[in-house]
């Protein structure tokens, strides 16, 4: 069954696609199905499509010969991009979905918003290293050792690192 896909994008995507919008898709779908290139049509949008609009259109496709009809939105779109990590992965490749960077801040969000919720109880316990522990914690990364020396009372115990 030969399907025809037709895309319709905005460089607005919160817009909504109108029945003028797509006028000028029946009068061709009419011609190649009359060809036999046509017995299902799609539209991708990146807009929003009321179920008015919906209804118009798969009935006049419907009336110049092919058996389907569809319309997919942008909602359905992000929605499949939010689902699918492969898709997401090449969201900076998919244009006409939004501002990308509103698109990984709010993933940076919602990853940061689980990360903080995943480590409450560490972070209620959590006390910030002084300079000499951070000192030795860089030492261990560059050092083959790191070893703690006791001093006097009163005094902090300070790394001894080396190679």
């Amino acid at each position: 069954m030969p399907v025809v896909a037709q895309c319709k994008f905005s460089t607005a995507p919160s817009g909504t696609l109108t029945p003028s919008d797509l006028t000028g898709e029946l009068a061709k779908i009419e011609d190649l199905h009359a060809r036999g290139l046509c017995e299902g049509y799609l539209v991708l949008t990146n807009l929003r499509v009321t179920g008015r609009t919906r209804a118009w259109f798969v009935e006049g496709v419907r009336k110049r010969g092919p058996k389907a009809a569809l319309i997919l939105d942008g909602p359905w779109i992000c929605t499949q991009i939010e689902k699918n990590w492969n898709l997401r992965r090449d969201v900076p490749r998919v244009y006409g979905l939004g501002d990308l960077s509103t698109i990984l801040d709010e993933r940076r969000m919602r990853q940061a918003r689980a990360l903080l919720t995943s480590l409450t109880r560490e972070l209620e316990t959590f006390v910030p290293p002084t300079r000499i522990e951070w000192r030795a914690t860089r030492s261990r990364t560059t050092d083959s050792f790191c070893s703690w020396e006791n001093r006097p009372v009163g005094s902090r115990r300070s790394p001894r690192c080396g190679a």
